[in-house]
């Protein structure tokens, strides 16, 4: 096995692993989310699910969800669910309200909770940084070495 290209592919692959962390970083820390996730045992009558947010616990909650979270196929079984809110701002808490739609339209919160939002943490742009570093620094060191045997 030719130790310099296997040498030479790693530094390459810290530089490209480092880039892609560093950019996924950098746009993810301009773009924080809040993923609320919950679950049902049963949901005998229910027709779905609406979810509401608020920046003050007893301010005034508006709906996130643009169409019902349609509930489960079975009824008996209940469901697991997941909702991305992309429309919060970097660390700030938000308060959300789940609410369930029955089939006969009557409507009620089931339950409140708040989450607070972030931006991507310092230790993946360090990461990235470490990884170029190290990638680039091997590259420009061992520059003059042959990929020959």
């Amino acid at each position: 096995m030719n130790y310099k290209i296997f040498y030479f592919s790693i530094c390459i692959a810290s530089l490209i692993a480092g880039l892609l962390l560093f950019c996924y970083s950098i746009y993810n820390s301009q773009r924080p989310v809040i993923i609320i996730e919950w679950s049902t045992a049963s949901e005998f009558d229910t027709a779905g699910f609406n979810l509401y947010r608020s920046e003050l616990p007893e301010g005034e909650f508006q709906k996130v969800n643009e169409d019902m979270i349609r509930s489960s196929q079975d009824p008996l079984l209940g469901a697991d669910y997941k909702f991305t809110d992309l429309g919060v701002k970097p660390n700030k808490t938000y308060y959300y309200q789940l609410e369930e739609v029955e089939t006969s339209g009557k409507k009620k919160i089931i339950a409140e909770t708040s989450f607070e939002s972030k931006k991507m943490g310092w230790l993946a742009i360090l990461i990235s940084i470490t990884l170029i570093a190290f990638g680039g620094f091997f590259l420009y060191k061992n520059r003059h070495v042959s990929m020959g045997k």
